[in-house]
C-alpha cells in the first residue's frame, strides 16, 4: 500500500530581484494514515513552503519546481489541473495557514465562512452533512466544530465577525474550518502558537483522535517542541531547505543525532530551566542567495552512533561545542516604588444596540491591580479572551478605562496632556501580538526601526547618522543581517517580522515594555535570542517587562513574579517560583499541568517511539 502522502527529492526556487534563491532542496517524507509529522525549524528554513508546496499553493512564477513529486494516495498532485487541485483542497487536503488574521474573510460572519467549507466538501461527499435542507445542516456542523475546538456558545458565535474574535478565537475558528470537511490529510502551519495552554490540549487531542479513529495524515509545521512531544508520532528537522533529521519523536527528541537538532533542544526552556541558562545558536539562518554547502541527513535509528560533523556556516560550529548561556541575572530590589501601577482597572465592552436584540456587556478587565517596579519582569498569563492585550491597551491610553487608575511614577495617566502623553509612550512601548498587521506594508525594516526615533526625536536626541547606527547596531542585537533592512515585511519571514517590531519598540529607548505574546511567532532559536536579549538589557539599562504569554515555560524563565488572569479578573499572583512550585487555584495549577516539561525525557514520561 502506498503512502498517504510521499514527498521525493523536491526542489524549489524563487525568482527575487537579487536572483533565483534555492529555498527547498531535496526535501523527502513518506507520510502513513493516522501519522502526525512535526516539521520544525528555524523561521525561514522552508517548512511553510514545503507545507504550501502539498497543497500547490505557491504561485509559479515567480516560483519553480525544476525537480521533485508530490504524491497523494500514488497520485501526483504536481502533475494536476488547477481546477482538479481546487476540488482537492478542502475535501481531501485541509490547510490551516500562519496568519489567522489574514486567512478568515473580514465582511463574512464566521458562520456563514465555515458552512461554505462544509457544503463545498459536501458535493464531493453528501454524506458529511445528512439529510435536511443543506445550508442548516452546514450551520449544524459549524457550531459543532466550534464546540470542539473550545469556543463556547458555539451556536450564538455563528453570527459573530472575525474582528469580534481574539487572535486565539480565530487560530480556533481556522483550525475548525481545516476540519470541518473531514481531509485525509492536514497541513498545519502553526495551529496552536496563538492558543493558551489548556485549549491548545484540547485542539491537539481533537487531532489526535481524528488521525486514531480516521485515518488522518497530517503535517504538523511548528516552533514549538513541546507540540512535537505531546502530539507528534514523528519529526522532521529542516535547516536551509533540506530536511536534516528524521525519526519517531521519541528517538529524535530524547537522542537528536544531528548537531542542529541537539542545539535545538537545548534551546527549549523547560519549567525548572534556571534563568539565564538558555542556550542560543549562534549567527543567523544563512542567506539562500548563497547558501552553504548541502547539509547531510541523519535518520534516526536505535543504537546509531553520532555523526560526523556536517558542514554549514551554524552547524559545523555546533558539532564542536554548544553554545554558550547566558549570564545569569538576579531580580530587582522589591523595595524599589513601582514605575507603573494599576489600582482597580475595568474596562467595558458595549456592543451595539440592535432592534431585535441586546448583547450583554462584555467585561474585559475587572478591578485589576498591579505593580511592576523599574526593571522586574512581570509575566502576565491567562486564557485566550481573558483581557491580557485590553489591558496593554489600557495601559498606553489607546482605550480609557471604565473605572480605576494607572499611574505612571505617581503620576495618573489619564491627566496626561498630549505633551506627557507622546513622552509616557516613549518610556513606554510595546511589541504586539501579530507582526504582520504591526509592521506597515509599505516601510522597509530600516524605515519602521527609525519610525520611533522620528516620532520622539525630542527624547531621544539622535541626528541622521546616529539614527542609522542605532538602527544597524539594534538589527544585529535582534539576530538579524544587515541586508534585511532593505526588506519589506512579506519579504520576511513571521519570526523575522517579529523581531523587527522588537527593534523597533527599543529604538527609543524605553524604561518600560509592554510585550505582548512577543515570541509566539519566533522559531526556539531566535526565542532563547529573545529571551536571553531581554535579560541583557534588564542588566544593563535596567528597562523593564509586561511579558503577556500562553507559554508558562517562557515566562517562567524570564520573569520575577507572574500574575494570572481568567475572565477578566486576577486570580493569582507572585514570585514566578512560587506560582509553579505551590500554586493556591485549581487555574494555575490546571495551567502548570499543561505545560510540556522537555526537561524529562520522553521515554521516562510514557511515550514509545512511534506512538501518540
Amino acid at each position: 500500500m502506498p503512502p498517504l502522502l510521499e514527498i521525493r527529492d523536491l526542489h524549489l526556487t524563487m525568482a527575487t530581484r537579487d536572483g533565483p534563491v534555492q529555498v527547498l532542496n531535496g526535501v523527502a517524507l513518506r507520510i502513513a494514515r493516522g501519522e502526525i509529522w512535526g516539521l520544525v525549524g528555524e523561521s525561514g528554513c522552508g517548512k511553510t513552503l514545503t507545507g504550501l508546496s502539498v497543497a500547490r499553493l505557491v504561485p509559479c512564477p515567480p516560483a519553480q519546481y525544476p525537480a521533485g513529486e508530490v504524491r497523494l494516495d500514488g497520485e501526483d498532485l504536481m502533475a494536476l489541473s488547477e481546477p482538479r487541485m481546487r476540488a482537492l483542497r478542502g475535501r481531501r487536503i485541509g490547510m490551516i495557514l500562519q496568519d489567522p488574521a489574514t486567512s478568515l474573510n473580514p465582511t463574512m460572519r464566521i458562520g456563514d465562512q465555515l458552512a461554505d467549507v462544509a457544503l463545498a466538501a459536501a458535493r464531493h461527499d453528501p454524506a458529511l452533512l445528512g439529510p435536511g435542507p443543506a445550508r442548516t445542516a452546514a450551520r449544524a456542523l459549524a457550531a459543532t466544530m466550534l464546540d470542539r475546538v473550545g469556543i463556547a456558545s458555539a451556536r450564538q458565535r455563528l453570527s459573530a465577525w472575525p474582528h469580534e474574535f481574539s487572535g486565539g478565537m480565530r487560530q480556533r475558528v481556522l483550525i475548525a474550518m481545516a476540519l470541518i470537511g473531514a481531509p485525509d490529510l492536514l497541513i498545519a502551519d502553526e495551529p496552536t502558537s496563538a492558543l493558551d495552554l489548556p485549549v491548545q490540549a484540547q485542539i491537539l487531542a481533537l487531532m489526535q483522535g481524528m488521525a486514531a479513529d480516521r485515518g488522518l495524515g497530517m503535517i504538523l509545521i511548528t516552533h514549538s517542541m513541546g507540540v512535537v512531544a505531546r502530539a507528534c508520532s514523528h519529526v522532521a528537522v529542516m535547516y536551509a531547505g533540506s530536511i536534516v533529521e528524521t525519526g519517531p519523536v521519541v528517538e529524535v527528541l530524547d537522542r537528536p543525532a544531528h548537531p542542529y537538532t541537539r542545539a535545538l533542544m537545548a534551546a527549549v526552556p523547560g519549567r525548572h530551566t534556571p534563568r539565564g541558562t538558555l542556550s542560543a545558536l549562534p549567527g543567523t539562518v544563512p542567506d539562500l542567495l548563497a547558501p552553504p554547502p548541502a547539509v547531510a541527513s541523519r535518520p534516526a535509528a536505535p543504537g546509531r552512533p553520532p555523526p560526523a560533523a556536517p558542514p554549514g556556516p551554524r552547524c559545523a560550529p555546533l558539532a564542536r561545542a554548544m553554545p554558550s548561556p547566558a549570564p545569569m541575572r538576579t531580580g530587582p530590589p522589591m523595595a524599589d516604588p513601582p514605575l507603573l501601577e494599576l489600582r482597580g482597572v475595568s474596562r467595558l465592552y458595549r456592543p451595539r444596540r440592535s432592534l431585535l436584540a441586546r448583547s450583554p456587556e462584555v467585561v474585559a478587565l475587572d478591578g485589576v491591580n498591579l505593580r511592576i517596579a523599574r526593571g522586574e519582569s512581570l509575566g502576565i498569563v491567562g486564557e485566550s479572551g481573558a483581557g491580557k492585550s485590553t489591558l496593554t491597551r489600557v495601559i498606553l491610553r489607546l482605550e480609557r478605562p471604565d473605572a480605576g487608575q494607572i499611574l505612571y511614577r505617581g503620576a495618573d495617566v489619564a491627566r496626561f496632556g498630549p505633551g506627557a502623553l507622546r513622552a509616557f509612550r516613549a518610556r513606554v512601548q510595546i511589541v504586539f501580538q501579530d507582526p504582520q498587521a504591526a509592521l506597515n506594508p509599505r516601510m522597509t525594516a530600516e524605515e519602521i526601526v527609525t519610525e520611533p526615533m522620528l516620532v520622539h526625536r525630542d527624547t531621544v536626541g539622535l541626528d541622521r547618522r546616529g539614527r542609522r547606527a542605532r538602527v544597524a547596531e539594534l538589527i544585529e542585537t535582534v539576530g538579524l543581517r544587515p541586508d534585511h533592512l532593505r526588506r519589506f515585511p512579506h519579504e520576511l519571514s513571521g519570526g523575522q517580522r517579529q523581531r523587527i517590531g522588537i527593534a523597533r519598540a527599543l529604538a527609543a529607548g524605553p524604561e518600560l515594555l509592554l510585550l505582548d505574546e512577543p515570541t509566539s511567532a519566533l522559531d526556539v532559536s531566535a526565542q532563547a535570542q529573545v529571551l536571553n536579549l531581554l535579560i541583557e538589557l534588564q542588566d544593563r539599562l535596567g528597562v523593564g517587562y509586561l511579558f503577556i504569554s500562553h507559554d508558562l515555560a517562557v515566562v517562567r524563565y524570564l520573569c520575577d513574579r507572574i500574575a494570572l488572569i481568567r475572565q477578566g479578573r486576577l486570580v493569582e499572583e507572585g514570585p514566578a517560583a512560587q506560582i509553579f512550585d505551590a500554586p493556591r487555584t485549581a487555574f494555575a495549577r490546571r495551567l502548570i499541568d499543561a505545560t510540556p516539561d522537555l526537561g524529562v525525557p520522553l521515554r521516562s514520561a510514557g511515550r514509545t517511539a512511534g506512538t501518540d
